[in-house]
């Protein structure tokens, strides 16, 4: 979702089904990481992270794929509707 601070801004939520306090800290520690390292790249949206129970363990390099995935289909999807 764009926003109005101009620059992107990251939310999280691991709940407790995805695994113990140790294993969510991770996956955050991870996302947090990511999002600093291709924060530029992120443009003005709002991003909204939370894993899929299926993740069995999370990475670096795939957790900022992701990232810069969820923001190709955020351009997309906002240019379009414009």
């Amino acid at each position: 979702m764009p926003n109005k601070a101009g620059r992107a801004r990251l939310g999280m939520a691991a709940p407790r089904r995805y695994g113990n306090a140790v294993r969510r800290n991770r996956f955050k520690r991870l996302v947090r990481e990511a999002f600093r390292r291709a924060g530029g790249a992120l443009g003005r949206f709002d991003y909204m992270v939370t894993p899929r129970k299926t993740l069995r363990e999370p990475t670096l390099a795939g957790i900022t794929r992701d990232l810069r995935a969820a923001h190709a289909r955020a351009c997309k999807h906002y240019k379009a509707s414009e």
